[in-house]
């Protein structure tokens, strides 16, 4: 499940437990988000090396 179906899916819940009927089918606006992936969770950036301990100055 990506990120924009979950945002979506627990805006469902959070309406449904505040009393609100939900619709048979998921509204076009919902439906856009949910299939986006502008929520989605993007990639980790690649693990750069860490600088040895020599290039740091011990003596400040």
């Amino acid at each position: 499940m990506s990120l924009s179906e979950f945002s979506v899916a627990m805006h469902l819940v959070v309406l449904h437990r505040n009393g609100v009927m939900l619709p048979a089918q998921l509204p076009n606006s919902l439906l856009l988000i949910a299939t986006s992936s502008a929520l989605s969770v993007p990639p980790p950036p690649p693990s750069s090396p860490h600088p040895s301990s020599s290039t740091h100055n011990a003596s400040v």
